[in-house]
């Protein structure tokens, strides 16, 4: 059962497991079936066969997708971090994955600020996807601590039109009292706008066009930056985003907008978070 297991899909007709499966049916005792070594011949040729494999199954952004057959997830990665994910481990991880060309597609969804990452996502964030239940419309099932999708990257950004509505003042009295004279002062600055408007503006030359893009540029994220250094934010917010995704997964995510929830990666974390995990271990 061992042999069977560990020499599985690609290996099955291995030379390597046929000679192992006569040895043990030979054996005369319970002492040769047990000194019969099956895992290290099965590692090794589990990592050449992927390192093969991941060869082949690269995309023209040099990066493959690992397809994890016990776990029902896709996770697609650089070929570098595939090769280190082969060579560190043995035959009984290595059976249950297969190395396919990452076959993606653009999809569009509509989520929350706490589902998109509390808002601080940002265009080329790798994220990976969870489902905050066990139910989905398509009947898979989240095993509850590996995310559903791995690997995807956010490839556009864009947050509820209400946010770009700006309607500030800021207002600064004082009051001189010298004997019965009272005299106030009072000093108002106002600043209303709309970011969609203005772009549309500049766009029929009513403003400086370069000037108004630049000034604008990133708005979106930048408030998102400057709402978590403030502690203070739109919780309402809404993002539409656009996410590289498995082709297979597309009607999953689809299916499940309203459950899925967006978190990124240590290993792949913006210098923000790096930075606040840093401080906080140093504190």
């Amino acid at each position: 059962n061992e042999l069977h297991e560990l020499y599985s899909g690609a290996l099955t007709t291995s030379p390597t497991a046929m000679d192992l499966e006569n040895k043990i049916e030979n054996s005369n005792n319970i002492e040769e079936i047990r000194m019969t070594n099956i895992i290290n011949p099965a590692t090794k040729e589990w990592k050449s066969y992927h390192l093969k494999s991941i060869r082949i199954n690269q995309d023209k952004y040099n990066r493959t997708m690992a397809v994890y057959s016990n776990e029902s997830k896709n996770v697609i990665m650089p070929c570098e971090e595939a090769i280190e994910l082969v060579n560190k481990n043995n035959a009984e991880i290595l059976s249950q994955i297969s190395f396919e060309k990452p076959n993606t597609v653009s999809v569009p969804i509509l989520i929350s600020r706490l589902q998109a990452g509390a808002g601080l996502i940002n265009v080329g964030s790798v994220v990976d996807i969870y489902t905050n239940s066990n139910y989905t419309n398509d009947s898979f099932e989240s095993n509850g601590t590996a995310p559903d999708i791995s690997g995807c990257t956010v490839l556009a950004i864009m947050r509820y039109e209400e946010t770009g509505e700006i309607d500030s003042e800021y207002s600064k009295s004082d009051m001189i009292v010298n004997g019965n004279d009272t005299n106030p002062h009072e000093n108002t600055k106002r600043f209303s706008s709309n970011v969609l408007e203005m772009i549309k503006g500049s766009m029929m030359k009513g403003y400086n066009e370069k000037e108004t893009l630049n000034m604008l540029k990133s708005y979106g994220v930048r408030l998102s930056n400057y709402e978590r250094q403030i502690n203070l934010g739109d919780l309402d917010a809404q993002y539409m985003l656009l996410v590289e995704t498995p082709q297979d997964k597309v009607s999953y995510m689809l299916n499940n907008m309203d459950n899925i929830v967006l978190t990124i990666p240590t290993t792949d974390a913006p210098n923000w978070m790096i930075n606040e995990i840093n401080r906080t271990n140093i504190d």
